[in-house]
């Protein structure tokens, strides 16, 4: 295998393992964001609703005559908030949860901000909550367009690097490997000088034409021994 494409493929290993521990982290914390994300809407949501209550009582929020309680749904059950009457003492805390909700005759699991609060010596508790599943496509939809630009990011540097290769080898490949190739006879070796800026390959090639150099001189010593034999 060429010296250039064993480089490209180190070079594309490597990468390859970058992306996969990327994919991972990033896995991580497209999920961590996602939560926060959904946790400080949550938190908009109870400061909307708080900020509604504050301006036209609870009272037009509860159905007195239903134990209390209210209830509202959108219409594909993806957010819910509710109001109901509590017997425990409120602490004015927000507390985050992932738990299920049978709403109508269906399951759901939903991420859910509780908090209590008093009003009027009344001790009432809002629960507001959002469809895991939102959140979870919301997630496969961050992923795959960060899978999508990685590889993207992958492929290019991928052929970059080959470019670059080629263009750092290119005395190696166009110059000094076509002069060992061509020799037949060291008298007829071409001792030319190397035009690149690699160090390496010209010392490569001046100790190629040193050695040609003495290995003609060898040849016409024994030239001229055996014809003064």
């Amino acid at each position: 295998m060429r010296l250039e494409l064993k480089l490209a493929l180190i070079g594309a290993l490597s990468k390859i393992a970058i992306f996969f521990i990327l994919l991972i982290v990033l896995q991580q914390v497209i999920e961590k964001q996602a939560l926060q994300h959904t946790d400080r809407t949550l938190i908009k949501m109870k400061e909307k609703t708080m900020s509604n209550i504050a301006k036209i009582g609870i009272n037009s929020f509860l159905n007195i005559e239903k134990d209390s309680a209210f209830a509202s749904y959108n219409i594909v059950k993806d957010e819910y908030i509710t109001i109901d009457l509590d017997s425990l003492q409120g602490s004015g805390k927000i507390l985050f949860s992932d738990e299920a909700r049978i709403i109508g005759d269906e399951e759901f699991d939903y991420r859910i901000l509780n908090y209590s609060f008093d009003i009027d010596n009344e001790h009432y508790i809002l629960e507001i909550g959002r469809n895991i599943q939102l959140i979870n496509a919301l997630n496969r939809t961050m992923e795959n367009i960060s899978i999508a630009i990685i590889l993207l990011v992958l492929f290019s540097t991928i052929i970059f690097d080959i470019g670059i290769n080629k263009y750092l080898l290119y005395p190696l490949n166009r110059m000094i490997i076509p002069k060992l190739k061509t020799i037949t006879n060291p008298e007829t070796y071409e001792f030319s000088e190397l035009g690149s800026s690699t160090s390496d390959f010209v010392y490569l090639n001046n100790a190629l034409n040193e050695l040609m150099h003495k290995v003609t001189a060898i040849l016409k010593n024994q030239k001229k021994f055996t014809a003064d034999v």
